[in-house]
């Protein structure tokens, strides 16, 4: 059910890019849309609470595990409306410490709303609000004793920023962009940084390859049932294309 449900979050952007191509194939001058494909290899550590395990917290060290993350942003002309942002990230891990061994699916979307006072081909800026809606589980096996699990359902609404820098005639650019400030009892801070590369550009579309550094804190706090904190850090690699 877990793979199912993986497998559906990620599909969704790309059906979406895939429809936006289709309905708007001859308006490149009113609408864009830019698909990505990011996969990130992250450490993981930090430590967690279970009820039935008191009010200790106790160490979290996660398997180093490959991750995937699917987005796509569709942009408009009408300077009023807030453009849109869809991304779908898979975050599962296994690990084991403290005579523990444990499983943590902290799978998330995130929708975006945000404008775009400078877009062009030496500049990106963008800002706007986030909703991160995570849909996961903490379990815990204990040796010689029973297995603990608690359902991690939160929505976080948060504030998004890109800005991107291109070096002119090399076809490289610089970019910062994350999600921060979230305005719930659960906090995240996922922050990126990359260096891009153009290596195609004509009258249909433009492809980067990025790689870089990503960031991401979790804090959760569900009262008494739950309380944890993560962090994840690692390299990454992406793929875009913008239509």
């Amino acid at each position: 059910m877990t793979k199912r449900c993986s497998l559906m979050r990620l599909t969704l952007p790309a059906a979406l890019v895939l429809a936006s191509t289709v309905v708007f194939p001859a308006h490149a001058d009113l609408f864009s849309i830019e698909a990505e494909a990011q996969y990130w290899n992250p450490d993981g550590s930090g430590s967690d609470s279970l009820t039935d395990m008191g009010e200790e917290m106790f160490p979290a060290n996660w398997d180093r595990n490959g991750q995937l993350r699917l987005s796509a942003s569709f942009q408009h002309f009408i300077p009023l409306i807030p453009n849109v942002r869809l991304e779908t990230q898979e975050l599962e891990f296994t690990g084991s410490s403290s005579g523990f061994d444990g499983r943590l699916d902290l799978g998330h979307d995130t929708f975006t709303l945000f404008y775009a006072p400078l877009d062009n081909d030496l500049t990106r800026l963008h800002f706007g609000v986030s909703l991160k809606r995570v849909r996961g589980y903490l379990e815990r096996d204990i040796v010689d004793g029973p297995t603990t699990r608690d359902d991690i359902d939160a929505d976080i609404p948060m504030v998004y920023l890109l800005l991107e820098t291109s070096l002119p005639f090399t076809g490289l650019s610089v970019q910062g962009s994350g999600h921060f400030f979230s305005f719930d009892d659960n906090e995240v801070q996922d922050i990126e940084a990359a260096i891009r590369y153009r290596f195609l550009d004509n009258r249909m579309f433009e492809g980067y390859i990025s790689a870089g550094y990503r960031s991401l804190n979790f804090k959760i706090d569900e009262g008494q049932r739950l309380q944890a904190d993560y962090d994840f850090r690692g390299p990454f690699v992406a793929v875009n294309l913008r239509f």
